[in-house]
């Protein structure tokens, strides 16, 4: 009981340090406090990486893996460090002529999806987390990952973790009520008001999705259409791979458009799934959607007002 207090204020007391890093005023003694953190994470990485080889090649290799995986602080940081501490077999054989037949499919254009609720605590080093909270995209499989602060701000530079997770960035950006035309809504073939558009660095492209009943449904996007709303709009061009997305919202006055979080499109599907009823929705979702967009809209900036891009936290 003792030690598990001492390193819940051991991690404590990271997590406020990292804070501190990130407000520090001159820019480049952040950059090199950050480096400092990620390159003693890597460095600490490796080093779990060469234990574990080292214990697999025991006669008690299985023995000692599950002393391992069962100590709650050493599976924290195997979690961190995307290590499993077990014995690892060898993959399968193909046969050449039969490879074609047989080769995994393409990981198919679905987005980051949210994961079943597993309580209040960070998905990677298990640490009690707040309500709201921060959040990382598992790229390979497309999942929301709930992350405590000091785990997500590993992940907010590229090819952190071998790019396995990005940090899913806090920006929001109010593009105005132009953001596409009638004409390419139509191409988009978007039977709905509300879309979201993001780059899925699995497939190579954006691609397109609408909230329904049933989750995200995936929609048709011809990619001279997305070519085109993005020269209109600058403020595209720096969207993240995989976490940020354009937001957009049909109403009688046009397109209103929002650069906004991966998980704010979640939260959008999951208030639609909720409350919609019959064809048309019902008063009770719509009701919820305006809510939804009356919050985004207060904590937006314009996009002229700012030029932070990417992982901005």
């Amino acid at each position: 009981m003792r030690q598990a207090t001492h390193l819940r204020a051991v991690s404590d007391r990271i997590e406020t340090l990292i804070e501190e890093v990130r407000a520090i005023g001159d820019p480049g003694a952040r950059e090199t406090a950050e480096e400092l953190v990620r390159l003693l994470v890597e460095f600490y990485g490796a080093g779990l990486g060469k234990v574990l080889e080292i214990v697999r090649q025991s006669p008690d290799a299985k023995t000692l893996l599950g002393k391992l995986e069962r100590d709650e602080l050493l599976a924290s940081l195997f979690a961190v460090h995307d290590l499993e501490p077990r014995i690892q077999e060898s993959a399968p054989l193909v046969q050449i002529g039969s490879a074609r037949k047989t080769a995994t499919p393409a990981a198919p254009a679905i987005p980051a999806r949210p994961r079943e609720h597993v309580g209040e605590r960070c998905e990677l080093c298990a640490q009690p987390i707040a309500e709201h909270h921060s959040h990382l995209v598992e790229i390979d499989n497309r999942s929301l990952l709930c992350a405590c602060r000091a785990c997500y701000l590993l992940f907010t530079h590229g090819g952190a973790g071998g790019g396995k997770y990005r940090a899913v960035p806090e920006r929001c950006l109010d593009l105005g009520g132009g953001v596409l035309t009638e004409e390419q809504w139509e191409r988009a073939q978007i039977p709905v008001d509300l879309a979201f558009f993001f780059f899925n660095s699995s497939l190579g492209r954006m691609v397109a999705f609408y909230p329904s009943p049933a989750g995200a449904t995936e929609s048709l996007l011809p990619l001279e259409t997305w070519q085109e709303v993005e020269r209109a709009n600058p403020a595209l061009s720096g969207l993240s791979p995989d976490v940020e997305a354009l937001l957009v919202y049909k109403r009688p006055e046009g397109f209103a458009g929002y650069v906004v979080p991966i998980d704010a499109c979640y939260e959008l599907v999951g208030i639609v799934r909720r409350h919609w009823r019959g064809f048309q929705g019902g008063e009770e979702a719509w009701r919820a959607i305006a809510g939804f967009f009356t919050g985004l809209r207060s904590r937006s900036v314009e996009a002229g007002a700012t030029t932070t891009v990417g992982n901005a936290t």
